[in-house]
């Protein structure tokens, strides 16, 4: 079994080593050159031009039409759903309403989520757009 000392002394032996000096470095390469690419306080021409070219072809996007089609259709499906299995719950069978119920969540649920998404990207807000829901087109 190794001991800590021959752990520490085989640790002191591979800190001078060229590999271990190389990884380090590739490291701190990595870290600067992420850090220098990122536009954060810099004020070069290539960096806004890159987020002016994004932010253009960000506006410029097509609405998915079929995307959007489905994710009506899920909110509908799921709305209509959970209201008759609720009605079921409340009137006649209950385990069957619930069940019926259970089948709106399952279409109401995605439904909403892909409608708030396109939505939102639609209006243009940050941080979304349209490639964060499937595409069905």
């Amino acid at each position: 079994p190794a001991t800590a000392s021959s752990v520490e002394k085989e640790e002191n032996t591979n800190r001078g080593s060229p590999e271990a000096t190389r990884g380090s470095v590739e490291l701190r390469d990595i870290a600067a050159h992420s850090v220098e690419g990122s536009g954060v306080g810099e004020g070069s021409s290539a960096n806004a031009w890159n987020d002016n070219r994004f932010l253009l072809a960000r506006r410029n996007a097509k609405v998915p039409r079929k995307t959007a089609a489905a994710a009506i259709v899920l909110v509908l499906l799921g709305s209509v759903f959970v209201c008759l299995g609720m009605t079921f719950v409340f009137t006649h069978d209950l385990p069957h309403g619930w069940a019926i119920v259970f089948v709106g969540a399952i279409c109401l649920i995605p439904g909403v989520y892909q409608s708030r998404v396109l939505y939102l990207a639609y209006k243009h807000r940050p941080g979304f757009t349209f490639n964060q829901v499937p595409s069905y087109d």
